[in-house]
């Protein structure tokens, strides 16, 4: 789950919480951020880039919504499915179709002769792609039974990969630059996985154990990645990258952990996701084409974001049972949508100015 793109930062996150969710998000002039919040049903969603970035989110719960923007053709299957696409620009055409029972799928071009292609697993299985930029392409497929999986490729001729393993396990993979390949597979049992190349001969691998482990690790600056997650019961993680083109990820446990992150400035890349039961997330992007993104887990969750100015688009989506999800994008042709989950959940989301899109779409 990372940044692809180019020239434009791209991030995207997705909780887990009783099915799977998914996110993807392409680069290329102006940003692209999406993500996509678990509950009851899957929910997908992906946004194309360039020139003027557009945001998606869907969220789950019982019954099935379908949403585009800029759209072109979209088909939904059968039985509570959710599909979810909207197209770039310059000769870019988008068409997908989801399964049946339950499964979401979803595809966005990126620009400039990018094809994406991905194909969703059986039961209640969520599938993502997202392409960078010039001419990269991505292809993933999930496993089955409440698996997250998120790719995303960055720039020239760089390709991820990456099936996650079974019973609530999540796996995250964020790839750098410049022909680098990253893969990893979690393993079972609320474990989580973690690993992030860098760029330039900086690679790190990390992968926690299971219940109560916490790992910890954070690259340098100038194109680095950083990610890190907690285990769970009162862990606290903090971590702020540098500067020029670098990107943070972490995920916190579960039952009251707190995260922290700040990015620095110049296309940084911020991502993270906390748990569930009382979690609390901030997070706050630098300036000049920084994209945020945030989802929270369930059962009381507040999330917060605000990204920078110029061209920044955000987005968020809370999981059910009483979340408050609050953002706001910046200005000069931001886009910003969300999705609430279900149960008593409030909404609050204020664009910018100058050609921003509103949209909230609600369920079932």
């Amino acid at each position: 789950m990372m940044s692809p793109g180019s020239n434009m930062s791209s991030t995207m996150m997705c909780p887990g919480s009783n099915m799977s969710s998914i996110m993807i998000c392409t680069g290329t002039n102006m940003s692209n951020t999406m993500m996509c919040t678990g509950t009851n049903m899957s929910s997908t969603m992906m946004c194309p880039g360039s020139n003027m970035s557009s945001t998606m989110m869907c969220t789950g719960s019982n019954m099935s919504s379908t949403m585009m923007s800029p759209g072109t053709m979209m088909c939904t299957g059968t039985n509570m499915s959710n599909t979810m696409m909207c197209t770039g620009t310059n000769i870019s055409s988008t068409m997908m179709c989801p399964g049946s029972s339950m499964s979401s799928t979803m595809m966005c071009p990126g620009s400039s002769m990018s094809s994406t292609m991905m194909c969703p697993g059986s039961d209640i299985s969520s599938t993502m792609m997202c392409p960078g930029s010039n001419i990269s392409s991505t292809m993933m497929c999930t496993g089955t039974n409440m698996s997250n999986t998120m790719m995303c490729t960055g720039t020239n001729m760089s390709s991820t990969m990456m099936s996650p393993g079974i019973n609530m396990s999540s796996t995250m993979m964020c790839p750098g630059t410049n022909m680098s390949n990253t893969m990893m597979c979690p393993g079972s049992n609320m474990s989580s996985t973690m690993m992030c190349t860098g760029c330039n001969m900086s690679s790190t691998m990390m992968s926690p154990g299971s219940n109560m482990s916490s790992t910890m690790m954070c690259t340098g600056t100038n194109m680095s990645n950083t990610m890190m997650g907690t285990g769970t019961n009162m862990s606290s993680t903090m971590m702020c990258p540098g500067s020029n083109m670098s990107s943070t990820m972490m995920c916190p446990g579960s039952n009251i952990s707190s995260i922290m992150m700040c990015t620095g400035t110049n296309m940084s890349n911020t991502m993270m996701c906390t748990g569930t039961n009382m979690s609390n997330t901030m997070m706050s992007p630098g300036s000049n084409i920084s994209n945020t993104m945030m989802c929270t887990g369930t059962n009381m969750s507040n999330t917060m974001m605000s990204p920078g100015i110029n061209m920044s688009s955000t987005m968020m989506c809370p999981c059910t049972n009483m979340s408050n999800t609050m953002m706001c994008s910046g200005s000069n042709m931001s886009s910003t949508m969300m999705c609430p989950g279900s149960n008593m959940s409030s909404t609050m989301m204020c664009p910018g100015s100058n050609m921003s899109k509103y949209n909230d779409v609600s369920w079932y």
